[in-house]
């Protein structure tokens, strides 16, 4: 949704934009559409719904209103045109994820009733043997503390499965990438250092009553085929051991990822492989067996075979291990630290899974596994609200760089919106309309916000950053960001710039995610090349919003 001038310059701003950006606008300027649905069904603790985006390089869910559970439940929501599917999740009192599609104003949710589904988590037919060995890169390459690390090679059981419940793999896929957003901008690191489930602590705990099952269920490597060269191996112990000491323990090859995971983006199971133990000590029985003692702890390696050197190596959840391959060729530019893990835990409907970084950036997505058979850890996943920017022209034949405003907003439930002013590049006198709070209000200029004179510039790319000023209020349950969108008053000139209408020119650009606006002085389509071909046709390219120049954008 575009704002324009509320003054009689329309077509003359219109004539200098098209001039500007060499086209002719045929667009409303829409980039969401104001939706509302009821969900029924049992009484749930909490209702969200959802948007998942999935693009070329990237995918993340995203919550777009939500509110305390019930049996019948009404909600508002601003759905981005660009998302792939709009959801309705509904969290049981019992802690289970029940999620459809929503594909029309009125939202049944049905609780299963079966099991969920599963491996068979019975005792595996075949006997588990070592079948050979090898040295690892970390031994080759001179890793101090792998001097005598081996990796054997194994003839696992492997058993076909059912895929999931269309139910469970929605709620996967939601939460996964809720957790998780998959692409090269996204910076997952620190919610897994949160959550503490990392290196002394990444590991999982053996029941002594249930095999242990792994499952492979979806690889995104972006199409350059790194992945599918891997190998996924385990190795175990008991106590507690000193960090060269787990250098030491045998490795066992438990997957060999191209037999069964090749298509990126596609979550299924379809194949489980059965974890044996092969007894305690540095050298390990030749055959094995498929009932683990209880209390072992277990840890992961995932080990790239790519044909480039600097793309070989293993990768280990327990980052203390990681210390020399984070630093490794291909692996370095992750910019993971000496000691940051490479895999991390999610659980969603008592499901446990293992999310991996095998790659150069910090998404943890490339490769995911479902383990069973372990003591569950519990990961409590934030929602991840989302975000809505707003860009603002303030004079009528602007450059459009459109960054003389920016603002955030989050709708954090059904009545609360949290936001945030994020940079000025005006030198105008403006002031914002619309949001009322006690902090960001009509009263209160735009520099002001940010501590300024009214002829300098915040946070628009030329090396100075003021901090933010965020604020949360009250809006009734029918707010829509696109009906309520917050207007700016230009003092200077005498006029407020709002909601367009189609035909008027793009002063400012309400945009369906957490935007980077352009740098001070660099026109828009410039900084995002798809952004002419949705202004001239508004079924073209919708998502221009994803693919910025990164080095003419705020970051």
């Amino acid at each position: 949704m575009l704002l324009g001038c509320n003054h009689d310059f329309g077509d003359v701003a219109k004539n200098n934009a098209e001039q500007i950006f060499g086209i002719t606008f045929n667009n409303d300027w829409s980039t969401v559409s104001t939706s509302s649905v009821t969900v029924n069904g049992p009484n749930m603790s909490k209702i969200q719904i959802l948007a998942y985006t999935e693009t070329d390089s990237l995918n993340y869910t995203t919550v777009l209103n939500e509110a305390e559970g019930g049996f019948t439940v009404t909600l508002n929501y601003d759905a981005p045109l660009s998302a792939k599917q709009i959801l309705v999740a509904g969290l049981s009192n019992g802690g289970k994820w029940y999620v459809k599609s929503i594909t029309s104003n009125v939202v049944n949710l049905d609780v299963e009733t079966k099991a969920l589904t599963r491996s068979a988590l019975t005792r595996a037919s075949i006997t588990p043997t070592i079948t050979g060995s090898l040295t690892s890169y970390e031994t080759q390459r001179n890793y101090p503390g792998f001097e005598n690390e081996v990796l054997y090679t194994t003839n696992l059981d492997v058993n076909a499965v059912d895929n999931y419940s269309e139910n469970d793999q929605l709620a996967v896929r939601m939460m996964i990438f809720e957790y998780l957003p998959n692409g090269k901008s996204y910076d997952n690191l620190p919610q897994i250092l949160a959550n503490g489930y990392y290196n002394n602590d990444c590991y999982a705990v053996t029941t002594g009553i249930s095999p242990i099952i792994v499952s492979p269920i979806y690889k995104n490597d972006g199409g350059y085929h790194e992945v599918e060269t891997g190998e996924l191996y385990y190795y175990y112990f008991k106590g507690d051991l000193s960090v060269d000491e787990i250098k030491a323990l045998p490795k066992y090859k438990a997957i060999q990822v191209s037999d069964y995971l090749l298509a990126d983006d596609e979550l299924k199971k379809h194949h489980s492989y059965t974890l044996a133990y092969f007894g305690d000590g540095a050298t390990p029985t030749e055959t094995g067996s498929y009932d683990f003692p209880k209390g072992y702890k277990i840890g992961f390696m995932f080990r790239m075979n790519f044909k480039d050197n600097v793309k070989k190596g293993e990768l280990y959840f327990d980052g203390r291990l990681n210390t020399k391959i984070n630093q490794h060729g291909h692996f370095k530019s992750s910019k993971l630290g000496a000691t940051n893990p490479r895999m991390c835990w999610l659980s969603v409907n008592e499901m446990m899974f293992m999310c991996c970084e095998a790659g150069t950036d910090r998404d943890f997505n490339d490769i995911v596994f479902e383990i069973e058979g372990v003591e569950p850890i519990d990961i409590p996943i934030p929602p991840v609200y989302n975000e809505y920017t707003f860009c603002y022209e303030d004079l009528n034949l602007g450059d459009y760089d459109i960054n003389d405003v920016v603002l955030k907003g989050k709708r954090l439930n059904a009545t609360q919106v949290q936001w945030t002013v994020m940079a000025t590049g005006a030198t105008n006198e403006l002031y914002i309309r619309g949001i009322n709070g006690n902090v960001i209000n009509k009263n209160t200029e735009i520099h002001s916000y940010f501590g300024i004179a009214q002829d300098q510039y915040a946070n628009v790319g030329i090396r100075n950053e003021y901090p933010t000023v965020t604020e949360t209020v009250t809006v009734p349950t029918t707010f829509s960001f696109k009906h309520n969108a917050p207007t700016v008053w230009n003092e200077t000139q005498g006029y407020e710039v709002k909601l367009a209408t189609k035909g008027e020119d793009p002063h400012a650009i309400m945009i369906p995610y957490d935007f980077k606006w352009p740098k001070e002085k660099v026109r828009v389509n410039l900084a995002y090349p798809r952004f002419n071909e949705w202004g001239s046709n508004s079924i073209l390219s919708t998502d221009w919003y994803l693919y910025p120049e990164l080095d003419k954008v705020v970051q």
